[in-house]
């Protein structure tokens, strides 16, 4: 919620001969005010929630990269392995085309 929208629901649920400056301290008053200390409590929660929710949607992010890269690191591995595989396949038939008299 931007501080504008904030400025409007504490001017239009104040009495009309109290108007609320538009600053972040006179709308953290205001909710103090209004709602008592808990406000307090329960914004500085939302706000823990919320930074502790985007470090692990950064760690999500990171742990779903490196599967990425490792999941491509595997399919290069299993195309060079099957290519070893054909190599030593064509060099066993050529020996046994080159031992028959």
């Amino acid at each position: 919620m931007s501080q504008g929208e904030l400025h409007n629901i504490a001017n239009r649920t104040s009495p009309e001969e109290v108007q609320i400056p538009n600053s972040w301290q006179a709308l953290i008053v205001w909710a103090v005010a209004k709602f008592g200390v808990g406000i307090i409590a329960t914004i500085a929660l939302g706000y823990a929630v919320t930074q502790v929710y985007g470090d692990l949607t950064a760690l999500n992010n990171r742990v779903l990269t490196a599967f990425e890269m490792q999941t491509q690191a595997a399919t290069a591995n299993r195309e060079a392995i099957q290519a070893m595989a054909e190599t030593l396949r064509r060099i066993e038939t050529d020996h046994r085309d080159i031992k028959r008299p």
